[in-house]
């Protein structure tokens, strides 16, 4: 009998799959230097996270030495935070699976969550000579710095009497005061005192309703900013429709509750959808049965504990449905797409998605760095495994993959649903989908299994 690891199962439940890419609000061009003894610390660290707790079938940790020999006079001429961090990831791809990478103390910070207490631009760096100039790309509307005057194009040189080498400076509690030196089109300086304020960049979940048949639901992340109210109330509005149209484009994973929360809407409860396989129960399978311990797909199989659905907030929804996935859709997106095409029949449209679906938390590392850790694999009830594997669309289409939203500038007004119902309709994906579901009037497929039905097919 399988030994279930209730440790690995409880983080996978928690810190699941999280996104390729980050959502950069603001990206500091220059940093701190770093000491040959930060870097020592660091990359010690990073090897015994390596050895003792990244998993992944079939991959050699224990080449760690081999890279680090390759990499190593890169390394040595890194001189700033994010220089060594860039090489460290050049070195950790040599591993060649995803979910094992590290962050810098400023990128660190960006993970933190698109809400937070600051004054509410996007910049990017002006120059490279040091000094820490950034132009403003993006206000927010409502903003502490739409209210102070700033504008897009602006630079701000500096912040408290500080070179904005490091953007996390505009950053502090909410209702403290931040100095800003901006500098004006004419190349003069003027400095404005700010009061920090909570901003957020979040991309909010939306429905539009297409036609009297089909809406299209966009969850842009299932991270943290994921709003289960939200996407409650969309989908009660989607239920009386008989088709719907998801789109996960872009969107780079998340937490497992919230995966499994969106898959609640749409699958039975008590439907199994996968089985998370960690290195402790590849290892006791071989010793069970002597068995491969890398056949990740025969551990699974044989694995008791198995992912599955454990309530309906809502639904679950009945009609045909059709995702759109690009390169962009990663982690908890893939398997929300690969569960609705082997539990219900789901069609995909637009490219191939990312193919990183390991389970993996983020770790401390020493000086604010902080590394990601693949601790487990995901199959799919059908028998498929998703790292390395992308899920490739029934129908490709490339190109017009633009959001239906983003985080509102200042002076642009909330798009009405018309507007969105336009946008959305032109949209190339959107278009072919739309076809799709009209040659399938009529159809829908439910391809699930029972709740404790155990799988068949073998791919």
């Amino acid at each position: 009998m399988p030994l279930p690891s209730s440790r690995l199962f409880t983080r996978l439940l928690t810190t699941l799959l999280l996104s390729l890419s980050l959502l950069c609000l603001c990206t500091p061009a220059f940093a701190q230097p770093i000491s040959e003894q930060e870097k020592k610390e660091i990359l010690a660290k990073a090897e015994k996270l390596v050895r003792e707790e990244a998993y992944a079938a079939g991959t050699d940790f224990g080449r760690w030495d081999d890279h680090l020999k390759k990499f190593r006079e890169r390394l040595d001429a890194a001189d700033t935070a994010p220089r060594f961090s860039s090489v460290v990831n050049q070195m950790l791809s040599e591993f060649g699976i995803s979910h094992l990478d590290i962050l810098s103390p400023a990128a660190a910070k960006q993970i933190e969550g698109s809400t937070f207490s600051g004054i509410g631009v996007s910049l990017t760096p002006l120059r490279r000579d040091g000094s820490g100039a950034h132009q403003i790309q993006l206000v927010l509307e409502n903003s502490p710095a739409q209210k102070a005057g700033l504008k897009v194009g602006d630079v701000i040189l500096s912040a408290d009497g500080k070179p904005l080498t490091d953007t996390s400076l505009l950053r502090g509690p909410t209702g403290s005061v931040v100095k800003v030196e901006v500098q004006n089109d004419d190349g003069t300086t003027r400095i404005i005192d700010i009061t920090r304020g909570r901003v957020s960049f979040r991309e909010p979940e939306l429905l539009v309703d297409l036609d009297d048949d089909t809406a299209l639901i966009r969850i842009p992340t299932f991270h943290s900013d994921y709003d289960r109210r939200n996407v409650n109330a969309l989908m009660r509005r989607a239920m009386n429709k008989k088709r719907l149209i998801i789109d996960l484009r872009f969107n780079g994973g998340g937490e497992v509750r919230n995966m499994l929360h969106f898959l609640g809407l749409m699958l039975p409860r008590g439907q199994v959808i996968g089985t998370s396989v960690s290195r402790e129960q590849a290892q006791e399978f071989a010793r069970t049965t002597g068995g491969d311990a890398d056949d990740v797909v025969a551990v699974a199989e044989w694995v008791q504990e198995k992912m599955r659905i454990a309530r309906n907030d809502v639904g679950p929804y009945k009609g045909q449905v059709v995702v759109l996935i690009n390169r962009f859709s990663a982690s908890a997106s893939e398997i929300v797409a690969q569960s609705l095409v082997e539990l219900k029949g789901a069609i995909t449209v637009g490219t191939p998605t990312a193919g990183a679906v390991l389970v993996s938390s983020y770790e401390r590392l020493p000086n604010g760095f902080q590394m990601k850790v693949p601790h487990s694999e995901y199959v799919s009830i059908k028998g498929r495994r998703l790292e390395g594997k992308p899920l490739e669309p029934d129908h490709t289409v490339r190109g017009g993959e633009g959001l239906l939203n983003s985080p509102r500038a200042a002076g642009n007004a909330t798009p009405s649903a018309d507007e969105l119902r336009t946008k959305a309709k032109n949209d190339r994906a959107v278009k072919v989908a739309l076809d799709k579901l009209n040659e399938l009037e009529g159809q829908v497929h439910e391809n699930k299994p029972k709740p404790n039905e155990q799988p068949a097919d073998k791919r």
